[in-house]
């Protein structure tokens, strides 16, 4: 069960690593908003795993924190 786990980890971030490096060789892409985009994803979709799989309900300073998590990379971004 583990070692299942282990591989199905290991292959998609390898796979998440792959297409972040094919995002920088992109002719037109800067690279702090690409990772600005990558980080907001990752805010994301921590955030929907936390609701489907573990049944999390949010707050309104859940939410606040959420939002100023996001605002702060795309200032950071410009």
């Amino acid at each position: 069960k583990n070692v299942i786990a282990g591989i199905v980890l290991g292959t998609v971030n390898f796979f998440s690593l792959y297409f972040v490096i094919k995002a920088l060789q992109f002719p037109g892409a800067k690279s702090s908003i690409t990772f600005a985009i990558i980080n907001i994803g990752v805010i994301l979709m921590v955030a929907l795993c936390g609701i489907i799989f573990f049944k999390e309900r949010f707050s309104k300073i859940n939410y606040a924190g959420f939002f100023l998590a996001v605002v702060s990379i795309v200032l950071l971004a410009i």
